[in-house]
């Protein structure tokens, strides 16, 4: 699970919301790192999102992450 959270932290970081951060939404690659897909709930905010954007983003992220995959 710290792996998907680092994918969807950088993600966030990047500007990108996935929206639907449940575990089935993210696939182990032949290299051993992950991969997200199911892309249809997500969202791309503008170049260089700042730091607010990004905790926002990114809590919502990491809410669905933890309180669905607990």
């Amino acid at each position: 699970m710290q792996e998907v959270a680092e994918v969807t932290a950088d993600l966030n970081f990047r500007g990108i919301g996935h929206g639907d951060t449940q575990l089935k939404n993210f696939w182990i690659k032949p290299d051993h790192s992950i991969e997200a897909f199911d892309w249809e709930s997500s969202a791309i905010f503008p170049d260089h999102p700042d730091a607010s954007l990004i905790a926002e983003i990114g809590s919502d992220d990491l809410k669905t992450l933890m309180l669905v995959n607990l």
